[in-house]
């Protein structure tokens, strides 16, 4: 069921969103239980499998992955659509035109892509509008309010070349390979496309296999957007697909944006390596959460509940290390455990739900693994722990308390619903800093005490991209803040004047101020004079000295002497007294 666009807005101004309809989001299938739960058709390995994990319902047939070879000819095509279109050179009002139209697709449409994202990966109705929609909104607000300024060419200092002028500017790369994962289908793919299309770029978006589904409804309607706007659709084109795919977008692209794990980030590092292709890697974290002991218990637990179980836990800034003070931990244990109680866990069509499914079915095991090795080494299950029988994937919410550092699910990234608890003991701000840093992952932190002040200094000492005060989350949401984080969490950002900017080529410009280019002076002109570099050394003197002394002595009054001579005597160079 594509969207088309059906007209564009007669008399409409150059930066105005055209008029358009769009379809309505397709009623997916009710078909047979997806048994084994699997992505791969066990009957055709080229073929991949689209069921909803809510309860496990096929959605749609089994879809063709593309190849390494669709991908080329794909790429080969984006090129050909983007000189057409001069898309490169577009003008900021023409790119504002495409952003306001995907808004105005995802607020008039925005039941329909929450729906999309609810049955693909299960979540709850409350959790796509938020992490779906309403974010695509506001990303997308930003971008047409910024991106102009922040693609400006911007001036430089040209220090002692007073007769010059310098400047920065930034030109698209061309064509952006998106690698995206499945827990946000529709706002990582809107998000990312929304940066290329502000910045003048074409997007090559592969998306995951585990999302494959929406992604037919999200391509609809971004071409139908594009259709509107007179460009040709190509300018964002959808792979489909496995890690071959991957690779050959890596491959045959200008960049590359990838979210997902540290394992299949260094294997795009390492296929970027062979053509040299600038690579942005997000690989997930396993952020701290520093909870002092005079925090405001309430707010904490209303945010740790919320970092640790929004999505299922299935976020790269989940709450998945708690550091409680000493003082304070009984009585946040005890307090978290009562709200888990109160969690409803189970199907996204009853809106009342609160935590939804699980999408890879894979998780399982490796979840109940994590859980029975912190048991084995002293950990307490407080709450939660099994998976909910039924028909669909679904994880009890849990909270595990007495962790220590020895333990896997402290360590290695969890990607469920498992907050777990630890001690720092005696109340010690430098110990909770050292415990904060001790994994491999560094992407976001966040700190919670009634002093704003010693929260947020404890804060700058934890190793980390992101750091936030008294809250969960909230730096993503602030469009204007580069995102990304570094060790085992990445390296690169997206989001922001530095995303943005990410996105283009960085190019210097020099030119004369004046119009008339400068004559290189006699004595640099070849042949060279005679003891030229003593003059050199001279003028080094006069503008870098560190005394007036020094600037008279040894850099004015030589210079003054030796244009006075017309040359450059040998006794120029005798030698001085030290300073």
């Amino acid at each position: 069921n594509a969207l088309a666009a059906l007209a564009s807005g007669g008399g409409a101004t150059l930066d105005s969103p055209p008029v358009f309809a769009l379809a309505p989001l397709a009623a997916a299938a009710t078909g047979a239980a997806a048994s084994p739960p699997l992505v791969v058709d066990p009957d055709d390995k080229r073929r991949m499998r689209c069921y909803s994990p809510a309860d496990m319902r096929e959605l749609c047939a089994s879809v063709p992955a593309h190849t390494a070879h669709d991908v080329d000819v794909m790429v080969r095509s984006v090129r050909r659509a983007v000189a057409r279109a001069r898309w490169g050179e577009s003008s900021f009002g023409d790119r504002r035109r495409v952003l306001r139209t995907m808004m105005i697709a995802v607020e008039r449409n925005q039941r329909d892509f929450a729906e999309a994202s609810c049955r693909e990966t299960g979540k709850t109705q409350l959790e796509a509008m938020l992490g779906e929609v309403l974010t695509t909104c506001e990303k997308l607000r930003w971008l047409i309010n910024n991106c102009e300024s922040c693609l400006q060419p911007e001036s430089r200092s040209v220090g002692a070349m007073l007769h010059k002028r310098a400047w920065c500017e930034w030109r698209p790369f061309g064509v952006i390979g998106i690698i995206i994962p499945w827990n946000y289908p529709i706002h990582n793919v809107f998000s990312h496309v929304a940066a290329c299309i502000a910045s003048g770029n074409a997007a090559v978006v592969k998306v995951s296999e585990w999302a494959t589904w929406s992604s037919a409804y999200v391509e609809s309607v971004l071409h139908g957007v594009l259709k509107a706007c007179g460009l040709p659709p190509e300018l964002v084109t959808f792979v489909r697909g496995f890690g071959d795919a991957g690779a050959a977008v890596v491959e045959h692209v200008d960049k590359v944006v990838f979210i997902g794990s540290p394992h299949v980030g260094k294997l795009v590092m390492r296929a970027a390596a062979d053509t040299l292709t600038p690579v942005v890697l997000e690989l997930g974290g396993k952020d701290p959460f520093v909870v002092m002991e005079n925090a405001d218990l309430e707010h904490v637990v209303d945010n740790c509940l919320r970092g640790a179980f929004l999505n299922n836990g299935q976020n790269c800034i989940a709450c998945e290390r708690v550091y409680a003070y000493e003082s304070i931990y009984d009585k946040f244990v005890a307090a978290v455990a009562a709200r888990i109680d109160l969690i409803k866990c189970g199907d996204w069509r009853d809106a009342q739900q609160d935590v939804g499914a699980m999408v890879m079915s894979g998780n399982a095991a490796k979840l109940e693994a994590l859980i029975a090795d912190a048991v084995a080494k002293g950990a307490r299950v407080v709450r939660g722990g099994k998976w909910v029988s039924g028909d669909g994937q679904y994880m009890q919410p849990t909270l595990l308390a007495d962790c220590t550092h020895d333990m896997r699910v402290v360590n290695e990234e969890a990607f469920g619903p498992i907050m777990t608890v630890l001690k720092v003991f005696g109340d010690d701000d430098d110990a909770a800093v050292e415990m904060a840093n001790s994994t491999e992952y560094s992407l976001s932190c966040s700190v919670y005490s009634s002093d704003a002040t010693r929260a947020e200094h404890v804060a700058r000492r934890i190793y980390s991209g992101m750091c936030v005060v008294n809250d969960f989350g909230i730096a993503y949401f602030v469009q204007s803040l580069p995102f990304g984080g570094v060790r085992a969490s990445g390296f690169g950002k997206f989001g922001g004047i530095e995303g943005l900017r990410g996105l283009c080529l960085t190019r210097s410009f020099v030119v004369d101020r004046f119009g008339k280019p400068a004559k290189v002076p006699p004595m640099l002109q070849y042949p060279t004079m005679r003891n030229v570099h003593i003059v050199v050394r001279h003028i080094v003197s006069l503008f870098y000295g560190n005394t007036l002394t020094i600037k008279l002595r040894d850099g004015l009054w030589p210079l003054l002497r030796a244009l006075v001579a017309r040359g450059v005597a040998d006794d120029v160079d005798a030698p001085r007294k030290q300073d």
